[in-house]
């Protein structure tokens, strides 16, 4: 009989007891992968809707009205349901700048990007493109949509991070989102210059967004990464600009079904600095369907 007396007995208990829960959470893990996965892809989709602004029956909803939708009315069966009537993806080869014919978004190549399309009736009303790179904190990850035009913002969204909550953290708000409407990534001489985030209410112009009080250097990190990912799509939207290229794969969009009933509508610096120079996009790797932000430490409300 053991002698529950020594050492080697509570050695022995404790080992088993890890065992066992290591088994326990193993298993629990396996099994809930792909309840998981499942989860993240639809989480993909609805931000992609999001940032398209992709309402009931497709038509074009407002910024907090379309997070609303998405967040209060529309299920997972909507979802689905509107992302395959209107939105199309796409991968394009960056050194091109060209479509890549029969490429899956989810499993893209070396020097490729993932695009989608939102296409009515035959044609390409807008287009979204990623929108990841490097916050405070943490890694932003998002969805940067333009029109047709290609030089016009039709939204921004921002659907997992760990920046600080109530500081950089709010880069997810409406009102945050919304200054980016309407915004140009091209100036008046046809050049490239992307928009960027102004410090606090001082933006100007057609290429600069109102800030966020104390949270200086996640919009910064805002600002780097919008340069950086446009610069790497430049050739893709330069081609479109200029009527050069497809926009979209040539699939015409079948028209929505019933979808569910419409929600109530709730009632930057100028360029790149040296902190944000070569953010690097990260690998394809997703982050978890509902990435809660990191209790950060409030230093961000000392940046500026």
């Amino acid at each position: 009989m053991l002698n529950k007396e020594k050492n080697s007995f509570s050695i022995l208990f404790a080992s088993v007891v890890c065992a066992v829960a290591a088994g326990l959470l193993s298993f629990a893990s396996t099994q809930l992968r792909p309840l998981q996965e499942a989860n993240a892809k639809l989480d993909k989709q609805k931000n992609i809707l999001i940032v398209l602004k992709v309402g009931r029956d497709g038509e074009r909803y407002g910024t907090e009205h379309v997070k609303a939708f998405y967040a209060d009315t529309a299920d997972q069966a909507t979802v689905q349901k509107l992302y395959e009537a209107y939105v199309r993806p796409g991968v394009v080869d960056l050194a091109t700048g060209d479509v890549v014919e029969g490429a899956d978004p989810e499993a893209i190549g070396p020097g490729q990007a993932p695009i989608w399309s939102l296409v009515k009736d035959g044609k390409v009303e807008a287009v979204a493109i990623d929108a990841i790179g490097k916050g405070l904190w943490s890694t932003l990850y998002g969805f940067l949509a333009l029109e047709s035009d290609f030089n016009t913002v039709r939204g921004i969204t921002f659907y997992s991070h760990g920046e600080t909550a109530g500081l950089g953290a709010r880069i997810e708000e409406g009102w945050f989102q919304e200054g980016f409407v309407g915004k140009k990534i091209f100036g008046e001489d046809g050049k490239l210059v992307s928009v960027s985030v102004a410090k606090g209410a001082t933006a100007k112009g057609d290429h600069e967004v109102d800030g966020i009080s104390g949270a200086t250097l996640t919009c910064k990190g805002v600002t780097g990464l919008l340069a950086n990912e446009l610069n790497a799509y430049g050739k893709w939207i330069e081609k479109n600009r200029s009527g050069e290229a497809a926009q979209a794969p040539a699939e015409e969009a079948p028209a929505a079904e019933e979808a569910a009933p419409e929600a109530e509508a709730p009632a930057a610096e100028a360029a790149t600095d040296g902190a944000n120079q070569a953010v690097e996009r990260p690998a394809a790797e997703e982050p978890a369907a509902e990435a809660p932000a990191e209790n950060a430490p409030a230093a961000e409300g000392v940046q500026e």
